[in-house]
């Protein structure tokens, strides 16, 4: 599957096991290889339509997810969590 930006579904998923995209798509100044949790963490996003963050979140996640979107053609919305509140912010370029 592959959208006006050149991304596929295949190169998010090589870049966040660290591996080279075939579309040379990401840059090694930025940050997307994700650690097992955070794997687990997009897969909820990817259903759900939204990332949920919080301060701790890190950068790699936040471009895998911003990457995914851009493969799947759709906007990409995060979900900052503040104390007792959501807070719905979209996302228009990597961090």
């Amino acid at each position: 599957m592959k959208q006006k930006s050149g991304i596929t579904l295949d190169d998010v998923a090589a870049l966040t096991h660290g591996r080279a995209s075939k579309g040379r798509v990401g840059s090694r100044s930025i940050a997307h290889r994700l650690q097992k949790h955070e794997h687990e963490k997009l897969q909820i996003a990817k259903e759900r339509g939204y990332l949920l963050v919080d301060g701790r979140t890190r950068k790699a996640l936040k471009n895998s997810w911003y990457l995914l979107c851009q493969a799947q053609g759709r906007e990409c919305f995060l979900a900052l969590r503040q104390e007792n509140q959501l807070i719905r912010v979209q996302m228009t370029e990597p961090v």
